[in-house]
């Protein structure tokens, strides 16, 4: 029996070795790079972003992550894009503790990870890795760029270690583990970006020196014509069956609003708020004193563990003049969604109080107002009373809702913020002064 695993052992590294000697040995294509999410590549806005930008630069590009939402449509039908697909954590191997899970599943991202890295063809200028998820990411695409002389970026979104202690606490050994392994191959990476000055500053306590880069909107986010608006309402009903009442446009600016919402449905964002919320507004509609309030159609998007269990908690309610609906869109409606809607409503509660919520900046990117939950720097990206408002509780977004959507007309507060949005600088400004100027210094 151990003659036969070191026989195995033997193989699998001679194997291992044959391949890395021929990549080695393999071209290397100064404008080609490699993009790296250890998750959902059509859930993963920002590094779609780089690509787009990266495309336009010349640059060829090997896209690694998990196929499993629609691609945008300039990603998926681009020659210059190899998508890589990651194979999912097989069920068979979800067994035993939670300690032994994290093992199994560690090992076997560990090894379709290395495998994907050593199909790439031609090797790449640079790898971009988005943080979290850190393990086995970071060490592994560090040990490939020594190998292959590739350089090593990180575009840290958050941090690993504080999302895995949501449940688990920062005394968990592996937390502790999580974040000695964030910040040993962080300090060891060739350039950095962060979305928040409020991370740069917490990096740079590890000595890690990051770029600021803000997320900031696609292009595709826009205030839409009203034509474009009953476009998508039609669109909204005989594409994805949402129940819409006749003439949705003109209620809209009259005795309806249409409210948004997207998340990826994790412990970092608490819908109970909302919940709660709905049920004070309806108990104030039905007040002759608040008799001003607007019927809602709210719409939640996104995939995520915790969708189902919100989707029955909102069943269990008997709302009557609240409309809910679950609505998965295609990557080139969402957009439109954004773009017909009245108000953005954002649950994101920050795990390390360092990151900000992408879903606010695309709604801004169209024009749309929002309600935010409130944790330490969103004010790097809410400006209250100018964009939108904060809330801490559920007493405090039912009193926004109301003082927003009882006014209508261009004197409402709402048409102010809109007007305050008109001219909300895009990703492409943001990524030209931050990210092209550093990559063309580094490489």
């Amino acid at each position: 029996m151990i003659e036969l695993l070191i026989t195995i052992a033997f193989s699998f590294l001679t194997f291992i070795g044959l391949i890395v000697f021929s990549i080695r040995n393999a071209t290397k294509n100064e404008k080609s790079a490699c993009i790296i999410v250890l998750g959902d590549i059509g859930r993963s806005p920002r590094m779609n972003y780089h690509c787009l930008s990266l495309l336009k630069l010349g640059y060829s590009i090997t896209f690694i992550g998990y196929k499993e939402s629609k691609l945008m449509d300039e990603i998926e039908q681009n020659k210059h894009v190899k998508i890589l697909a990651l194979q999912s954590y097989p069920k068979y191997l979800q067994f035993g503790p939670s300690i032994l899970q994290y093992v199994l599943k560690t090992i076997f991202l560990t090894l379709t990870l290395l495998f994907k890295l050593l199909e790439m063809r031609p090797l790449p200028k640079f790898i971009l890795v988005q943080n979290p998820p850190s393990i086995p990411t970071l060490g592994l695409v560090y040990f490939y760029c020594q190998l292959f002389k590739s350089k090593f970026v990180i575009d840290w979104h958050n941090y690993g270690y504080t999302i895995l202690a949501i449940k688990s606490g920062y005394d968990n050994i592996l937390v502790k583990i999580c974040k000695k392994f964030e910040v040993y191959f962080g300090q060891r990476s060739d350039l950095n970006f962060c979305v928040t000055q409020a991370m740069r500053d917490d990096l740079n306590k590890y000595k890690i020196r990051a770029v600021v880069m803000h997320d900031k909107p696609h292009e595709r986010f826009k205030e839409l014509s009203s034509e474009e608006k009953n476009s998508f309402l039609d669109k909204l009903a005989n594409k994805y069956g949402i129940s819409v009442p006749k003439n949705l446009l003109e209620k809209l600016d009259k005795n309806l609003s249409l409210l948004v919402s997207s998340s990826s449905w994790t412990e970092d964002e608490d819908f109970h708020i909302l919940i709660d919320a709905l049920k004070i507004y309806q108990t104030k509609m039905e007040l002759e004193s608040d008799k001003n309030l607007p019927n809602l159609l709210l719409l939640l998007t996104g995939k995520g563990p915790l969708k189902e269990y919100y989707q029955n908690k909102f069943a269990e309610q008997k709302f009557k003049n609240i409309q809910v609906e679950f609505v998965w869109l295609d990557p080139n409606d969402y957009p439109l969604l954004l773009g017909t809607c009245d108000l953005g409503l954002c649950f994101h509660k920050s795990s390390s109080n360092l990151d900000l919520p992408m879903k606010v900046v695309d709604m801004f990117g169209a024009r749309l107002p929002t309600c935010a939950l409130s944790f330490d720097c969103i004010s790097e990206l809410v400006k209250e009373n100018a964009n939108g408002l904060l809330f801490k509780n559920a007493d405090e977004l039912c009193n926004n809702l109301c003082f927003l959507l009882s006014q209508n007309g261009t004197n409402s507060k709402l048409h102010a913020f809109r007007n305050n949005l008109k001219n909300y600088p895009d990703w492409n400004q943001e990524w030209k002064e931050k990210a092209e100027n550093e990559l063309k210094k580094l490489c």
